[in-house]
């Protein structure tokens, strides 16, 4: 049987690029959809062509942000401290979004709204956040099946997973509970394969993986185009992208995409210390973009149909510096909430925590 790769290495800064790099794809991936732009025009404007290029270059990053925890979690122990501190940081952005909603808009929002955001894993608002949860948990589990399963075995069970549930997963969205990846059966399969990647590696030249992303984004491209031509000569009716299919975590294309991505990043060495000093700040600190741009009382407030009338360069510069601006306001956002925390003592208590429960 392969050994499995050597854990006692010095830091890969790659690691944590994967992660800034796709929480400022979600940015993205919000700015394009939520803030209207791919609805400001039919499939065969060039413009919302290449809108739909970089939503489509931008899909991969749930999934890829979810196989980087399997990759960091595989040898990692359950803490209870981790669990609370999320709950918590869930919290702290709940009642500030709430306060600044107050402020400018003068109005109470509705209780519901309220109870969603602070009781994320009763809602579906923060979906991922309460999906991880529930993978969080079940992870010491997850972790001793990895540990425990020959190279060959896990490959196996990896390459069966996916044909079942991206096959039958994309054909009725209920088939297993997979809600085309907004659940956390999803999460625990790329949890699966972050492990895999931690634990064995993937072969290959780097510039090969990076080969497989462009392509496999290039194909979901022509497949909207495809399934959005073929709608109009059966209704009659224009078509923005089809994205109803394509945008799906669990489409197969996406998933190919999202693996190579993650093996190209992977491969990297990163030795310029100034961009590992920004790495070392922003990573940890990235799930704040998350929690800040999807809060209940941001996330309706995003509205960007207008960049599509310019011409497509400052339409493209438009979307990545909105997908910017998020994501450095969720990265100062959550660097002010952990002064915070250390000064009201959050930190302390939940270091109590882990010393008496986590040991």
């Amino acid at each position: 049987m392969q050994q499995k790769v050597n854990i006692h290495k010095k830091r890969n800064y790659s690691v944590d690029m994967l992660k800034v790099l796709s929480m400022y794809f979600v940015m993205g991936l919000h700015v394009l959809v939520r803030g209207g732009i791919l609805e400001g025009g039919n499939f065969n404007n060039y413009k919302i062509e290449v809108a739909g290029l970089l939503e489509l270059l931008m899909i991969v990053a749930v999934d890829v942000f979810a196989m980087v925890s399997g990759y960091l979690g595989v040898y990692s122990k359950f803490k209870l401290r981790r669990f609370m501190e999320l709950w918590l940081q869930v919290l702290f952005y709940t009642i500030v979004c709430l306060v600044c909603y107050i402020i400018f808009t003068h109005k109470l929002p509705n209780v519901g709204d309220i109870l969603k955001s602070i009781f994320p894993l009763m809602e579906e608002h923060y979906w991922y956040f309460s999906s991880y949860a529930i993978v969080y948990l079940f992870s010491p589990m997850i972790n001793k099946g990895l540990l425990s399963l020959s190279k060959s075995r896990l490959r196996q069970v990896i390459f069966f997973l996916l044909l079942i549930v991206c096959i039958g997963g994309n054909i009725n969205m209920n088939n297993f509970g997979l809600l085309f990846g907004y659940s956390p059966l999803w999460l625990a399969i790329l949890w699966v394969i972050g492990g895999y990647i931690r634990l064995y590696g993937v072969g290959g030249r780097k510039y090969l993986h990076l080969g497989m992303y462009l392509l496999f984004v290039i194909l979901n491209l022509a497949l909207s185009n495809v399934i959005s031509i073929l709608k109009y000569y059966l209704t009659g009716n224009p078509q923005k992208f089809n994205l109803s299919l394509v945008l799906r975590y669990t489409n197969p294309l996406v998933v190919i995409a999202s693996i190579a991505l993650v093996v190209f990043i992977l491969k990297i060495r990163i030795n310029n210390k100034g961009v590992q000093r920004v790495l070392l700040f922003a990573s940890p600190l990235s799930f704040g973009a998350y929690l800040l741009q999807t809060n209940i009382f941001v996330y309706q407030t995003l509205n960007y149909p207008w960049l599509v009338k310019h011409n497509i360069i400052v339409m493209v510069l438009g979307i990545l510096l909105l997908a910017l601006l998020w994501f450095v306001a969720g990265i100062i956002t959550d660097y002010i909430r952990k002064i915070i925390f250390s000064k009201i003592g959050i930190d302390a208590l939940l270091k109590s925590i882990a010393n008496r429960y986590d040991g």
